[in-house]
């Protein structure tokens, strides 16, 4: 919590976020018992002591005083189809602007289908805006963990507290699902073979069923309420999946290149090429056969990473 000293008002410590809303209040206690498991303060403006503040000069001070307010900009549920928000959430975001938060706010934006809620548009490229489906909540959450840790807000835990506390677990787990996809999914992505439709469309299969690792474990804690060894083996067990589709993901992209290896192979055009780098290409064959047989995941990975270069290597001297 942080506080800084009003004028003739008592202090009141603000919460780490704030988190700002229309009538929402169950994504809002989702949120809350969230951030709680990762160790960080967040309450609603409604929910916040006012201190003898009338409303809107308490809304006020506790934007100036949070570390960054969160606005859900949802769909006003009282406008049947509408893709605008209730009034006083674009209040709110105009309030966080003139109150010298605007680099901080971060807005979680509604999609449903192709509904969109609207933002203002003096709003663009002045604060940070990710979108997010109600029913696919998991795949938004990476993002706004992102936004987390660029702000310094997730505070660091011990060797101890990781091994035997939720939240430590949960930052644990996150910091490894982060890692594969910077470090694996990122990567295969930019080598899959230019207009390799069916590649394209096995991998972002592949990277949805990934997503749905955090799901998983999200659910475990904040819905199941699971923590200790119980919360542990769900990590263990959706990061043992998650490894699982990164090694998927980077087979397609092997497959992939095998597949324009084989078009090349067969081209009377490339024929001489062929016959002169022909050990190269039966190397990189070799080498996803031996990736498809093998078990463990992180050694398929090693595997469908070098037929990939072998691959690009034969494709590129031809």
């Amino acid at each position: 919590m942080t506080a800084k000293r009003g004028r003739g008002k008592p202090v009141i410590a603000a919460p780490d976020i704030l988190i700002l809303h229309g009538m929402s209040k169950p994504l809002v206690d989702f949120f809350t018992t969230f951030f709680e498991s990762l160790g960080v303060s967040s309450a609603s403006a409604m929910d916040l002591p006012a201190g003898g503040r009338p409303q809107e000069e308490k809304v006020d001070y506790y934007i100036r005083n949070c570390r960054f307010p969160l606005v859900l900009l949802t769909f006003n549920e009282k406008a049947k189809r509408s893709t605008t928000a209730r009034p006083n959430v674009y209040d709110e975001i105009a309030r966080c602007r003139n109150l010298g938060k605007k680099r901080e706010t971060i807005i979680l934006q509604q999609v449903e289908g192709r509904r969109i809620a609207e933002l203002p548009s003096n709003v663009t490229g002045q604060m940070v805006v990710i979108q997010f489906d109600t029913r696919k909540l998991h795949e938004m959450l990476p993002m706004l963990l992102r936004e987390l840790r660029s702000r310094q807000v997730l505070r660091k835990r011990d060797a101890e507290e990781l091994t035997v506390e939720a939240g430590g677990r949960l930052s644990e787990f996150v910091d490894k699902m982060d890692a594969l996809w910077e470090g694996e999914f990122d990567q295969a992505w930019r080598r899959i073979h230019r207009l390799d439709y069916a590649a394209e469309s096995n991998f972002a299969d592949t990277l949805d069923l990934f997503f749905q690792q955090y799901h998983k474990v999200f659910s475990a804690l904040v819905h199941d309420k699971k923590y200790g060894d119980e919360l542990k083996i769900v990590c263990d067990a959706a990061y043992t999946e998650a490894l699982n589709c990164v090694a998927r993901a980077w087979e397609y992209v092997a497959e992939s290149k095998m597949r324009s290896a084989d078009g090349m192979s067969s081209n009377p055009a490339y024929a001489q090429g062929h016959r002169k780098y022909r050990r190269m290409y039966d190397r990189g064959a070799e080498v996803l056969r031996q990736g498809k047989s093998t078990r463990q995941p992180e050694r398929q990975v090693v595997h469908f990473r070098k037929a990939i270069e072998l691959l690009d290597d034969y494709m590129a001297k031809l």
